[in-house]
């Protein structure tokens, strides 16, 4: 038996904020910034949220598609293929 649960829109942002957050600290971004490491979080956060929408759309249109799945029906297949192999190596 197989349960799927579905993570709503607020619970994803509340991820993207808590991940940024998280890694602000414990890696230290933003560390030479001294005083404005704030932009550097509010940056990666606002970059995290547009990545996170741009998810939450193509899931809403496709919803029985994994990533690369997904990003083989908005590319042709060869682009596809080459950021979904780079996606996952890194």
């Amino acid at each position: 038996m197989v349960l799927k649960e579905k993570v709503s829109l607020n619970q994803l942002f509340n991820l993207v904020i808590g991940f940024n957050l998280g890694s602000s600290l414990i890696i230290g971004i933003g560390v030479d910034a001294k005083q404005d490491a704030w932009i550097t979080v509010l940056c990666s956060s606002i970059i995290g949220i547009f990545i996170t929408l741009f998810y939450y759309h193509f899931h809403e249109i496709l919803p029985n598609k994994n990533f690369s799945e997904m990003i083989e029906y908005i590319l042709n297949r060869p682009i596809s293929m080459l950021i979904t192999y780079i996606y996952t190596i890194s």
